[in-house]
């Protein structure tokens, strides 16, 4: 797991090292030579790129290797998948809505997985 991410309840949210140590090394220079307009620019900079240099990711299955993390849009996805379906007269049999759904999330989570291309986080058990 990237040092400078955490782990809050079941989401992981991975940040952007380099441009967090970046930025905090041009705001100490900034501040030896007293440059605060400089100052002023960058945390308005770092603000407005704050959506690019983050990524979160929540938990969307567990196995024999340790907690798939994927991120949050492709669960959305997938949760409206398993709603469409779920709604969907007589396109599934469902006898306990709890089971159904865990069953398809995982079905619909292990099909992400598979597909090449898809962004995931594996962090293994120890």
């Amino acid at each position: 797991m990237p040092e400078d991410s955490k782990k809050d309840g079941r989401m992981l949210v991975l940040d952007d090292v380099a441009t967090t140590i970046l930025n905090n090394a041009l705001i100490d220079y900034y501040l030896e030579k007293r440059n605060f307009h400089a100052i002023q620019c960058l945390q308005e900079q770092v603000q407005h790129q704050a959506g690019n240099c983050r990524e979160v990711l929540v938990w969307a299955m567990d196995d024999q290797l340790g907690d798939y993390y994927i991120p949050e849009q492709a669960m959305l996805d997938i949760k409206a998948q398993i709603n469409a379906l779920a709604a969907t007269p007589g396109a599934a049999y469902i006898a306990d809505p709890l089971y159904f759904m865990d069953m398809m999330r995982e079905r619909f989570v292990k099909k992400y997985l598979e597909t090449e291309g898809n962004r995931y986080h594996l962090v293994p058990y120890h």
